[in-house]
């Protein structure tokens, strides 16, 4: 290293400054490396992906290939609405039959209805409750999940935040007196009963066995016994058909699965017996029931049959749109003419 003395103006004290020749400089640059760093390092990685400098295509839209893309696939949304309503009308329906109007509460009614067409089997047996609002926030929150599996029993305090405002009768500390379960969705649980014959009086079979999900069924509801101190709102929290209740439906006007008959019926006329224990006209609501038969995208349905034809109509009328562009409304590619050359003012 060499030192040199500088003098400035009327300094009286004299710098030295350190001066790296030129030998020194090429000697430290050569130590350090000249490996580019890694994905490790603070630095960005050094690869065609982070960089964005990968191979890329920048293709050109003209109306003609757009237009044949269009129409295909509008061809393809034709071909599978098709096939859904054709899927959706192997399922068959009856009409839907009101009874809350017919048969008062506490009493056993029987009603003569009619099947236009032959059901084959599974039939379900469906009910319908019209202006009862599952998904009200204060009715969907009113429930113990832990008391439904049997952890919590019950326990009065342990209960009364999730089964507010329900959790025992006249809102009283005491064991004896908690629902079991308790809160405003199993209080409400509907209570009818539908038994379906045929016009001689012959029994139909049908079972409610199996019409809850099996992950409801196996972890959701378990039963603490008979044993258990309480107010019984349910006879069984296993029951298939509370545990079908208890999905709360999201709109007012909803169906619910009762049963499931497992045998053909033919067109004609059937009795349907109701013991109707379910008051409705605190709420004006309505109470009716109805068979169906299901496919495997539902029960019938032709919204989305009809959703995918109407939106395969519109894009294949906007791929002749741009075919029509094409042939009666061309012009060259890349042609000059339409620029603007006129400087902005």
């Amino acid at each position: 290293k060499k030192r040199s003395t500088l003098s400035l103006g009327n300094m009286t004290k004299e710098d030295e400054v350190e001066i790296k020749d030129d030998d020194s400089q090429d000697s430290d640059d050569s130590e350090v490396p000249q490996s580019k760093p890694s994905c490790w390092d603070k630095i960005p990685c050094y690869n065609n992906f982070q960089q964005q400098t990968c191979p890329y295509v920048s293709p050109i839209v003209t109306p003609l290939p757009l237009g044949i893309a269009f129409f295909l696939l509008g061809c393809i949304l034709l071909l599978v609405g098709v096939a859904l309503l054709l899927i959706t009308f192997d399922s068959h329906t009856s009409k839907v039959y009101r009874y809350d109007n017919l048969c008062s509460i506490g009493s056993k009614c029987t009603f003569i209805f009619e099947l236009e067409e032959d059901f084959e089997k599974p039939v379900y047996l469906y009910y319908q409750l019209d202006r009862f609002y599952q998904n009200h926030r204060r009715y969907y929150q009113s429930r113990s999940d832990l008391q439904l599996r049997s952890v919590i029993t019950n326990d009065y305090d342990e209960l009364i935040v999730d089964c507010f405002p329900a959790a025992s009768e006249d809102d009283v500390d005491d064991r004896k007196k908690v629902y079991l379960p308790c809160g405003l969705q199993s209080i409400s649980f509907f209570n009818d009963t539908f038994t379906l014959k045929k016009l001689n009086g012959k029994h139909v079979d049908q079972s409610s066995s199996d019409i809850a999900w099996p992950s409801d069924a196996g972890n959701v509801f378990k039963d603490p016994g008979a044993s258990t101190v309480g107010i019984r709102v349910v006879a069984d929290y296993e029951d298939p058909n509370f545990i079908v209740w208890m999905r709360p439906a999201a709109l007012p006007r909803f169906f619910k699965l009762y049963a499931e008959i497992d045998e053909d019926l033919d067109k004609g006329l059937y009795k349907m017996e109701i013991k109707n224990f379910y008051p409705v006209d605190g709420f004006d609501g309505q109470k009716f029931f109805k068979l169906a038969t299901v496919t495997g995208i539902g029960g019938r349905n032709i919204l989305l049959g009809g959703s995918y034809l109407v939106a395969g109509g519109i894009l294949i009328f906007i791929g002749f749109i741009f075919c029509a562009k094409r042939f009666f409304l061309r012009r060259k590619l890349g042609d000059t003419s339409y620029l603007n050359w006129k400087p902005m003012s």
